[in-house]
C-alpha cells in the first residue's frame, strides 16, 4: 500500500512517505496550532509544503491535527488541497489525540498526551471518550504550553514583589532575549506565542528537578491536575493503566516521575507507563484499522466520491487573504525600523537633503513608487538607468545588475551628498550594483535603508548563499518579510509558485515611511512639499510651484 502519514502538532509537523520497496521518507517541519493566525491558511500551506511532488498514486493521506477546523467547509478546504496536491483514493482527517490513542493503546488503558497542549482517550463500550483537550484558552492543564503560562506568570509575581523569590524570573528573560519591564509585551506580540511559551515549559521542569521551590510547585500542581484527568475517566470506566506519551514526559525523566508518584499515591495498584512510541505510529496504524467516523468524534474520511464532489478553492482569494496576512506580519516586524527610518529620512528633509531611491528589474517600482506621486513628497529622486530597468533588454538587464562597478556609472550623473537618505531596494539582497551603492553612499555620509526579504537573503535556495548581503550595508532594514523565492501560492500541477509579494508589501512599507515623515515634520514645525493630483482643482498650479524649487537639482522635474 502506497499512503502518506502526518501528524501536525502545535510546534512539530512529522511527515512519513510509505512506499513499497522503499525506506520510509520521514519529513519534519514547523508545525500548527491555534493561536497561530489564521489556522486554515496556516494548515493548508504547513500540509502542503510537507506533501510529496512526485506523480506517485497514493492509496490514502492520513493527516492527525493539534487544531482541526470546526466549520465543514474548512475542513473540506484543506482536504481539497490535499486531493490536488497528490494523487489519492482516501483522505483520512483526524486530530492528533486519537493519532496519540493508536499509537499506544492496548485496551482497557487510559492514554494522556502531554506534549503543547495536554488530552486524554480511552475507550468505553466501543466507543472512545475525550478528557481535557479543551486548547490553550480553557484548558491543556499540565501540557508544555500551561507549564510555560505558570512559570512565566509566577516569575513576573516575583518580579513585582507579589511572588516568592524563584530563578524562573533570570530563566525567562534568557529565553526571550529581553528585560522584564518588555517581557509581557515581548510575549503578546509574538507571531506564534503558544510555541514560545510551551518551549520555556523545558526550563520549568528543569529548574523544578534543580530545587527551585516556585518550580517545584508548578510541577507538583501538573501532577494534580494529572491525577483529577485519571479521577475523572475512572469514574467512567474501568483503568488499569495510563499511558503517558508527548513530548514533554518524553523527554524529561524527572517529568514522568513526579506525575507517576503523584497517580501511585492516589492509586496503588495503577499502572503508570511511559511507552517510547512516535505519534505518527498512530496516524500509520489509522490507515489499516477499519474506522467508522460515526463512532469516533473528529474523525473524517474522504473517499474517491467525496473528493470529486469538494469544491476547488479560490486560490485568487487566497492570495489577497495571505497578503493580508503577510502586511500585518510586516508591520509589527517592521516598527521599530519604521520609526528609525521616518526619523533619518526627516532629518535629511529639514536639512535641505533629498532621498533618494533605487531598485534593479521589479524592484525598480518601488523606486518609482514615492516619486511624484499624488500625496506623495517632492524632494524625493529616484536613481533610474535603463540597463537595469525592464522596458528594454530584461535578460541583459539581469547581468548588468550584478556587474562590479556599475554603480560609479550611476552615481557620476546623480550626485549622493552627507546627509541625504538613500533607500536601496532589492528582494534578495545578492546584486551587486545594490550592494556597492550601499556602500559608497555610506562612504558619502548618507543615511542607507535596505528593503529587502531577510528570508530570501538568508535562504540556502538563494542564488548567492556566501558574503554579505545588502542588508549588512544599511543603517536600517526594512524587511518584507517574503518567503524565499517571493511567489506564494501553490497551484497543483504547476511546477512552481505563483503570486510575488515583495513588490505590494514593499510600496506599503514606503507609504507608511512617506506618511511618517509627513506627521514628524508637521509636529515639529516644518512644511511638508506633499503633490496634489495632477487631476484635482488646483493640482497642476500647486505641482508647479514644487517643480520650479526642485528642478535643478532633480531633472527629472524638468
Amino acid at each position: 500500500m502506497k499512503y502518506i502519514a502526518m501528524d501536525c502538532g502545535g510546534t512539530k509537523l512529522q511527515s512519513a512517505i510509505h512506499l513499497p520497496g522503499a525506506p520510509v521518507q520521514i519529513y519534519e517541519s514547523m508545525g500548527v496550532g491555534h493561536g497561530s493566525g489564521n489556522l486554515t491558511a496556516n494548515l493548508i500551506s504547513a500540509i502542503c509544503s510537507a506533501l510529496p511532488s512526485s506523480e506517485e498514486n497514493f492509496d490514502v493521506v492520513a493527516i492527525c491535527l493539534a487544531a482541526i477546523p470546526v466549520a465543514v467547509e474548512e475542513r473540506n478546504q484543506i482536504v481539497s488541497a490535499i486531493s490536488r496536491s497528490v494523487n489519492t483514493k482516501k483522505v483520512i482527517l483526524s486530530t492528533d489525540t486519537l493519532a496519540a490513542f493508536f499509537a499506544s493503546s492496548q485496551g482497557n488503558d487510559l492514554v494522556i498526551a502531554i506534549g503543547t497542549g495536554t488530552t486524554a482517550l480511552f475507550e468505553v463500550e466501543s466507543e472512545l471518550v475525550e478528557i481535557s483537550g479543551l486548547g490553550y484558552l480553557y484548558g491543556d492543564e499540565a501540557s508544555a504550553f500551561w507549564l510555560g503560562k505558570q512559570g512565566i506568570n509566577l516569575a513576573l509575581q516575583y518580579h513585582d514583589g507579589r511572588g516568592e523569590k524563584t530563578q524562573l524570573l533570570e530563566m525567562a528573560l534568557q529565553h526571550f532575549h529581553t528585560t522584564a519591564g518588555d517581557l509581557t509585551n515581548l510575549i503578546h506580540q509574538l507571531d506564534r506565542p503558544v510555541p514560545a511559551i510551551s518551549e520555556f515549559a523545558r526550563t520549568v521542569v528543569a529548574l523544578a528537578e534543580s530545587g527551585d521551590l516556585v518550580a517545584n510547585q508548578i510541577v507538583q500542581s501538573a501532577s494534580e491536575e494529572i491525577w483529577k484527568i485519571v479521577k475523572a475517566a475512572k469514574s467512567k470506566t474501568g483503568i488499569s493503566s495510563v499511558k503517558l506519551i508527548g513530548g514533554l514526559v518524553a523527554n524529561s525523566d524527572f517529568y514522568f516521575q513526579v506525575i507517576s508518584n503523584q497517580l501511585k499515591s492516589k492509586e496503588p495498584n495503577l499502572i503508570v507507563e511511559r511507552p517510547l512510541v512516535n505519534p505518527i505510529s498512530g496516524v500509520e496504524a489509522m490507515v489499516t484499522l477499519p474506522l467508522t467516523p460515526n463512532s469516533i468524534k473528529d474523525l473524517y474520511i474522504y473517499g474517491t466520491e467525496e473528493l470529486s464532489q469538494l469544491e476547488i478553492p479560490d486560490l485568487s482569494l487566497s492570495y489577497l487573504d495571505q497578503v493580508s496576512d503577510l502586511l500585518l506580519l510586516a508591520q509589527e516586524t517592521n516598527r521599530e525600523s519604521l520609526k528609525s527610518l521616518i526619523k533619518m529620512a526627516s532629518e535629511t528633509l529639514k536639512n535641505g537633503g533629498l532621498i533618494h531611491t533605487f531598485g534593479t528589474g521589479h524592484s525598480h517600482l518601488l523606486a518609482e513608487e514615492i516619486f511624484y506621486r499624488a500625496g506623495g513628497l517632492a524632494p524625493v529622486y529616484p536613481i533610474l538607468d535603463e540597463r537595469l530597468m525592464l522596458h528594454k533588454n530584461v535578460i541583459q538587464g539581469s547581468q548588468n545588475e550584478r556587474l562590479p562597478g556599475l554603480y560609479e556609472e550611476l552615481l557620476a550623473g546623480h550626485p549622493i551628498k552627507s546627509g541625504d537618505t538613500v533607500i536601496i531596494i532589492s528582494n534578495s539582497g545578492g546584486n551587486q550594483v545594490s550592494i556597492d551603492l550601499a556602500i559608497k553612499a555610506r562612504e558619502l555620509g548618507a543615511f542607507v535603508c535596505a528593503l529587502t526579504s531577510l528570508n530570501t537573503a538568508g535562504s540556502s535556495s538563494a542564488r548567492a548563499t556566501t558574503g554579505k548581503k545588502l542588508h549588512h550595508y544599511a543603517d536600517v532594514v526594512l524587511d518584507n518579510c517574503g518567503i524565499a523565492g517571493d511567489a506564494l501560492i501553490e497551484i497543483p500541477g504547476v511546477a512552481f509558485k505563483v503570486g510575488p509579494t515583495s513588490t505590494v508589501v514593499g510600496a506599503a512599507l514606503l507609504q507608511a515611511m512617506v506618511v511618517g515623515i509627513v506627521q514628524m515634520l508637521q509636529s515639529q514645525g516644518f512644511h511638508a512639499e506633499v503633490f496634489l493630483s495632477s487631476n484635482m482643482q488646483g493640482g497642476d498650479e500647486s505641482n508647479q510651484a514644487l517643480f520650479a524649487k526642485y528642478f535643478e537639482i532633480i531633472p527629472l522635474y524638468r
